[in-house]
């Protein structure tokens, strides 16, 4: 680990998710829950987010829900039980005839030290493609985390670039997209399932990241905790896990 390239990057993420989500820093260090109004206009769609990095976890709601956000909060502030507010956000919401979802938890990843060079396989070739290719390639729904899905998390507008491996016949086999999330360039990672099993994963992963870099941004990670294969994907581009987030949308 590169520790102050490292530390230098969660401080990058935690300012940006502080930024976004117009809170004050500090709150990622106090032990107890803060919740903050939905920015105005909010990232995209959603009703509810609870992100935190290990100590103090902030919740971002809708205003109309604040009220009963600020009244879940319990004495000793527990950052363990943070995801039980998402169920009790949904149970309140269907009350209200709004149909919502929590989403599982996710992990979220900073670069320990800049990744080197990935060497490409023979027969495949590395390009970075734009959104608008991004965005085309949501209506064939292989790659769902590369270039997101058709109508969901605003990711058409959301999307900037990724690092695209192409086989021979100029298919596109595994995508590492960047897509802006609250001032970061998340990288969102798919391999079709006949080209999985080859390492091609991490190649994307670390070129995306680079191209981040080289555009002075600080890369974000972010996986399901259930996710696995994500999470080795991440640790071998050298990504530790730093925070967690979660959605009510």
């Amino acid at each position: 680990m590169d520790r102050p390239f490292f530390d230098a990057q969660t401080k990058a993420i935690r300012g940006a998710f502080a930024a976004g989500l117009q809170f004050d820093l500090a709150a990622l260090d106090r032990d107890a829950l803060t919740v903050v109004d939905l920015p105005d206009p909010p990232p995209w769609p959603y009703l509810g987010m609870v992100v935190t990095f290990g100590i103090g976890v902030v919740v971002s709601i809708d205003a109309a829900y604040r009220d009963f956000v600020v009244e879940l909060e319990a004495e000793p502030h527990d950052s363990a039980a943070w995801p039980g507010y998402l169920g009790k956000i949904v149970a309140e919401a269907q009350t209200r005839d709004a149909a919502v979802a929590a989403s599982p938890s996710a992990i979220l990843f900073a670069l320990s030290a800049r990744p080197e060079q990935p060497q490409i396989p023979d027969g495949l070739e590395l390009r970075r493609v734009d959104r608008a290719w991004m965005n085309a390639e949501q209506h064939s729904g292989r790659f769902p985390n590369g270039v997101g899905q058709l109508g969901r998390a605003a990711r058409a507008e959301r999307n900037r670039s990724a690092m695209v491996l192409f086989d021979e016949r100029g298919e596109p086999v595994a995508v590492g997209g960047l897509t802006e999330t609250l001032g970061l360039p998340e990288i969102g990672v798919d391999v079709v399932p006949s080209a999985r099993g080859r390492g091609l994963a991490p190649i994307v992963v670390a070129a995306a990241a680079r191209a981040a870099l080289e555009d002075g941004r600080a890369p974000l990670y972010a996986c399901a905790a259930t996710n696995v294969r994500s999470q080795r994907t991440a640790l071998a581009t050298g990504f530790v896990p730093v925070g967690a987030d979660a959605f009510v949308s």
